[in-house]
């Protein structure tokens, strides 16, 4: 039978009865609270009742929703950390050649144990080692080779290694430690407890299945989560398109052109200036869409420093209202012919942006 992971019953059960102690911790919360004086005066009982009712039943809703949310991912993380305990566990593999500091004699194997390392400390095994001729004292290692050493207690007055006694009485358990050196004393006092047996709980069935919600609760809560979530989004839409309304408005009247309206929309403008047989190449497609281009000027009084710079300030200026925008690259200019890359933007969040850095 496997040491550490149990049946599965065994974590829900475990998750269970967590549900419900935190659950019953609301409700002991809202009993105690004191609600503040509304105008100097106190509420009346009724009243606070009701407040009072409103606000549980509303933590009581999430806690066990949220409970049942993170139920099957918790129970799943609890198994797999206890597989692989033992998984460390079994495979394990004692050190050889240990022997006795005393008489030198190789020393027997009598057990091993999961030393748990706590917070970002991994777990270990440690084997423990006795000699068979009854030498003390015995040794222990863990599972990587390295000895398991007792931490010194030194003395505090003078640093010498203390002397450790252990006396036990019916009522407590005494460890004495004192140094021989400068003679400093401490006494260690632990009350002996009775052991209590864990008494049964006789409402946990009861409460268990008023706070863990059943598969078709949690769907339901689950829906009503996402609805809720998705209402606030869009309520969080509207507040921000209301702030910034002004914004939103010139996005609406901005001229959202297909890339054959581009063509169409551009040519008349550019053979004004005299830039003739405006092309585009095919789209390169990915998150925005690139387009590129090329023209040719058709005035010869114009070089190409004047040409590049004469088309680029007019782009700008054709494309300023529309969603379409010159690439920084900028144009080049080779023999009367120009060529360079459009931008187009689809999506409202983009058109926004470029509004916003216009």
């Amino acid at each position: 039978m496997s040491p550490y992971l149990k049946d599965e019953q065994y974590y829900k059960d475990l998750y269970d009865r967590h549900t419900v102690e935190e659950c019953r911790r609301l409700i002991r919360i809202s009993q105690e609270t004191k609600y503040p004086l509304m105008d100097g005066k106190k509420l009346n009982s009724k009243l606070e009742s009701g407040m009072k009712k409103m606000t549980l039943d509303l933590m009581l809703y999430f806690e066990k929703g949220e409970r049942y949310i993170n139920k099957e991912e918790t129970i799943q993380k609890w198994m797999a950390q206890d597989a692989a305990k033992d998984q460390l566990y079994e495979s394990a593999q004692p050190p050889t050649g240990i022997r006795c500091l005393s008489c030198h004699t190789s020393m027997v194997l009598l057990g091993k144990d999961l030393w748990s390392g706590g917070l970002n400390e991994p777990d270990r095994v440690l084997f423990m080692f006795d000699c068979p001729k009854g030498c003390i004292p015995r040794r222990a290692f863990y599972d990587n080779g390295e000895e398991w050493k007792v931490k010194r207690d030194l003395c505090p007055e003078c640093n010498t290694e203390l002397i450790y006694e252990d006396r036990d009485t019916k009522e407590k358990f005494i460890s004495r430690y004192f140094c021989k050196h400068c003679g400093y004393e401490r006494l260690d006092e632990i009350t002996r407890t009775t052991s209590v047996e864990e008494k049964p709980d006789p409402d946990f069935a009861k409460d268990r299945d008023k706070f863990c919600l059943t598969k078709e609760e949690g769907g339901k809560y689950i829906r009503e989560k996402v609805s809720l979530e998705q209402g606030t989004k869009l309520l969080e839409e509207w507040k921000e398109r209301d702030k910034n309304r002004e914004l939103y408005d010139k996005v609406g009247k901005i001229k959202k052109l297909t890339i054959v309206e581009l063509e169409k929309f551009i040519v008349p403008i550019l053979e004004k200036a005299g830039y003739i047989k405006f092309q585009l190449s095919n789209p390169e497609i990915g998150k925005d869409i690139f387009v590129p281009f090329g023209v040719y000027d058709s005035r010869g009084d114009r070089n190409g420093q004047a040409s590049e710079y004469d088309l680029k300030r007019l782009l700008k200026k054709t494309l300023k209202d529309t969603n379409w925008r010159l690439m920084s690259d900028g144009v080049s200019y080779r023999l009367g012919f120009l060529g360079g890359r459009l931008r187009g933007y689809e999506k409202e969040e983009d058109l926004l942006k470029l509004i916003q850095n216009k």
